[in-house]
């Protein structure tokens, strides 16, 4: 395992992991409005969410931030419209502390929407932010770091929505995870 020695002289592992969260979206509701990531993950199961601690990390624990992505999918063919209604209405902010470090559309972040429709109505995927495309890469020194002890989350805005595309970016009988991710380098207490 990779280890770095901080400014102060403590030593460090630093793994790749990215940092995760989830929001749910139930069907029949809307996602209009202000949604923030990693700020209730406590008590959440491990497929939802890596973080310990709503809003923070752990102590001596910090984070360098390379890249911001962005994911969800859907299953049926009657909810084909909401990830593009989505995507044209959706603005991603990363905040650190009472700073916006990176805000813009959410098309920059997500890639391309994957869709895949098999004839039948069940025979349906859909998917924007594939793991591999999903991606804003902050490059060399552009590079954010989050400190012990720091707050910080990401927030997802859609708004503009007229009652009818409300209305059709709503789930019709399944639910949409919605996953926010920081992409880069932790940095933990030498085990």
């Amino acid at each position: 395992m990779p280890r770095v020695k901080l400014a102060n002289g403590a030593l460090r592992d630093q793994i790749r992991q990215d940092l995760f969260d989830t929001i749910i979206q139930e069907a029949a509701s809307s996602i209009q409005g202000i949604t923030k990531f990693f700020s209730q993950v406590q008590g959440k199961a491990s497929y939802l969410t890596n973080l310990r601690q709503n809003n923070i990390l752990e102590n001596q624990v910090s984070y360098l931030v390379q890249g911001l992505g962005f994911d969800a999918h859907v299953f049926d063919h009657a909810d084909k419209s909401v990830l593009p209604l989505v995507t044209d209405h959706a603005a991603l902010k990363l905040r650190i502390g009472e700073k916006v470090y990176w805000e813009g559309p959410l098309r920059y972040v997500i890639g391309k929407i994957n869709t895949n429709f098999g004839g039948g109505l069940t025979d349906y995927f859909a998917q924007f932010g594939s793991h591999d495309s999903s991606k804003y890469a902050l490059k060399g020194n552009d590079s954010i770091a989050i400190p012990p002890l720091q707050t910080f989350g990401m927030e997802l805005e859609v708004a503009g929505f007229t009652n009818a595309e409300d209305t059709a970016a709503q789930p019709a009988t399944q639910r949409i995870h919605y996953v926010a991710r920081l992409m880069g380098l932790l940095r933990r207490p030498v085990q």
